[in-house]
């Protein structure tokens, strides 16, 4: 085989390993948005009049805009899944926002055996894409509740007392990521030594870090002193 060949076919492998890439990244993104839709689903068919009183069924509609808005943007995109995602920025009360999030997925977790606790401050309001940051939350407490084991997964968003800096944090009870898995937890494909009989691509928390990231926001990771991680966004706020 000619060295022109070689380099041909290796050029072809190299493009469809990116757009595998691709693929699963985006495919990735798209489960939030429609994990998210099916819970409000579930609870418009559990109890119609309820939903409609609690607005569930405006939510619904929404997420199937958002959903139907995020393939127009895959549409339009090209090049490595690593590009900045594109953003389409607004005025978004998030402790709503955050509040919403984990009502829809409070009873999918509690029927994974563990326990959602939420404190959220009133009132916070970022400039952002309310679509891709609705992610975040969805990502990060589904990471969360598969390594807690069956306990408590905590949700806070506050503002820190001594520069009102946002700070969204999620926090599992697990065992806590392995010191060297800490600085590639977010990188994509990442499987730290605990994560080996998780189900999952590795791929939730790069989503993550590449919508704080394309925000001018940072996103980091520590273990706590109860045992569990804990993931926290610092987010830029009005």
């Amino acid at each position: 085989m000619s060295r022109q060949k070689r380099s041909y076919q290796a050029k072809v492998m190299s493009q469809n390993i990116l757009a595998e890439q691709i693929v699963q990244v985006f495919a990735h993104e798209i489960r939030g948005l429609v994990s998210a839709l099916s819970l409000q689903l579930a609870l418009i068919e559990r109890d119609p009049e309820r939903a409609m009183k609690a607005g569930f069924i405006k939510k619904a509609r929404d997420q199937v805009e958002a959903l139907t808005r995020f393939i127009r943007r895959i549409l339009t995109i090209h090049g490595s899944p690593d590009i900045a995602p594109t953003l389409e920025i607004e005025e978004v009360e998030l402790s709503k926002l955050i509040q919403n999030s984990c009502s829809l997925m409070k009873e999918s977790i509690e029927r994974r055996g563990c326990t959602l606790s939420i404190q959220v401050e009133d009132g916070i309001i970022v400039s952002c894409d309310s679509i891709r940051v609705q992610q975040l939350p969805f990502n990060l407490i589904d990471n969360a509740v598969k390594f807690s084991g069956g306990g408590e997964v905590f949700v806070r968003l506050y503002r820190r007392t001594m520069d009102q800096a946002v700070l969204l944090e999620v926090e599992d009870s697990g065992r806590g990521i392995p010191q060297e898995s800490l600085k590639t937890i977010f990188k994509k494909f990442s499987r730290g030594k605990n994560s080996r009989t998780v189900p999952g691509l590795g791929l939730g928390l790069h989503v993550c870090a590449r919508i704080v990231q394309a925000h001018g926001w940072e996103i980091g990771v520590l273990n706590s002193h109860m045992g569990g991680a804990v993931f926290k966004i610092q987010l830029s706020s009005h």
